[in-house]
């Protein structure tokens, strides 16, 4: 492992994309891979966005098994059908965060509620959920299911401050506790709910704006590129997730983004 930094260093958003890399070898190309695959498979990195999560998927894809990657390899092969399904928040890492999170949070932790079931609400990589307290969770461990007495699913976290770091295959996501909503996001909440009202994008990782390619007003469908981020040397393509009109756009090219941070708004 080759890495630039230590322990102490502050690490922003603003970071070299080469943090660190693994190096493999072996007696020959299958043996130096699988060894390559093992040491993916057993790093963990919390509380910066890595491409871990991408590497895994990628060491293991039979063109590079067979030497057979080329400069538009990607392009064919990117993303795979199981990607959306692979790196959803599974219901359990939400109970694990609550869980951590309600410990110590002062005298109303615990998500208490009047003649209701405890109830924490939570924010992560741009989606809120509420997390009914009743799978209990104790240092990064929770039931894998509603059944006290199961199998436990264990992952990999950590908890700065206010912030619980998890690692879900590979990569770290960041939970905290949901700010209360206000009238504006109830109202666009409960329009989302009917199917009527605004959606908005949100930046999915710390980085820079290289490329804008809609304007306020404009017509979109869902999957239709609105931007470009650049980040960790690679281009990620920023679309609209419905049809609609793009009602408010809130950064230009060259801007430096925060994960989770608004970047457009689109009506239906």
């Amino acid at each position: 492992v080759d890495a630039g930094v230590d322990e102490g260093h502050d690490v922003s958003d603003r970071f070299d994309p080469m943090l660190a890399k693994i190096v493999a070898h072996g007696e020959d190309r299958a043996d130096a891979l699988e060894r390559l695959t093992r040491a993916l498979d057993a790093t963990v990195v919390l509380g910066l966005t890595t491409n871990l999560r991408f590497l895994r998927w990628l060491v293991r894809e039979p063109a590079v098994r067979d030497g057979q990657v080329r400069t538009d390899t990607l392009e064919r092969i990117w993303p795979p059908d199981h990607w959306a399904a692979w790196t959803a928040i599974p219901e359990v890492a939400w109970s694990v965060a609550a869980g951590m999170l309600a410990r110590d949070s002062g005298p109303w932790s615990g998500g208490w509620r009047l003649n209701s079931t405890p109830t924490i609400r939570l924010e992560a990589a741009g989606e809120v959920h509420s997390v009914q307290m009743q799978l209990p969770a104790v240092d990064g461990a929770a039931p894998a299911s509603n059944s006290t007495t199961g199998p436990a699913i264990r992952f990999d976290a950590v908890r700065v401050g206010d912030t619980v770091h998890l690692d879900l295959a590979g990569r770290s996501v960041a939970f905290s506790l949901a700010a209360p909503p206000d009238v504006d996001r109830a109202a666009r909440s409960a329009a989302r709910i009917h199917g009527t009202g605004p959606v908005e994008i949100v930046a999915p990782m710390p980085g820079r704006v290289i490329a804008v390619y809609a304007a306020v007003g404009d017509t979109v469908q869902a999957g239709d590129p609105v931007l470009t981020l650049e980040a960790m040397k690679m281009e990620h393509v920023v679309a609209s997730p419905i049809d609609g009109r793009l009602a408010e756009l809130s950064v230009s090219t060259a801007d430096q983004v925060v994960r989770g941070q608004t970047l457009a708004v689109v009506e239906a």
